[in-house]
């Protein structure tokens, strides 16, 4: 009988690299809108203003995602209105999800 060759392998390598890059982003939130996926799951859709990648427009939040569920609670209560952040977000079909954030102090400012 022939051995048949995975060649998945290296294929599954590559997009699992990508799958785990993190993009940074800076910028600020303009609105948000709480939301449920196909399985139910509540997320939140963040319109954005995006420093670095003007591209980026919307960042989705789930919480399941998040390096820190003290994240959830800040969008819950609007905690971000009028503040800069770095976003660590991984790409996923095109569509950013956050992962973690960090307010910059005096960005931008002499």
């Amino acid at each position: 009988m022939k051995e048949i060759k995975n060649n998945f392998s290296r294929n599954s390598s590559a997009e699992n690299k990508r799958a785990n890059f993190i993009y940074e982003l800076v910028g600020k939130v303009v609105d948000k809108k709480l939301k449920t996926d196909k399985n139910s799951q509540l997320f939140y859709q963040l319109t954005v203003v995006i420093e670095n990648y003007p591209q980026v427009k919307a960042i989705k939040i789930f919480p399941n995602n998040l390096t820190k569920q003290s994240i959830w609670k800040e969008i819950e209560q609007s905690n971000y209105a009028g503040k800069e952040y770095l976003f660590c977000c991984k790409n996923y079909m095109g569509l950013y999800n956050l992962v973690d954030w960090k307010e910059l102090k005096d960005h931008g400012s002499n």
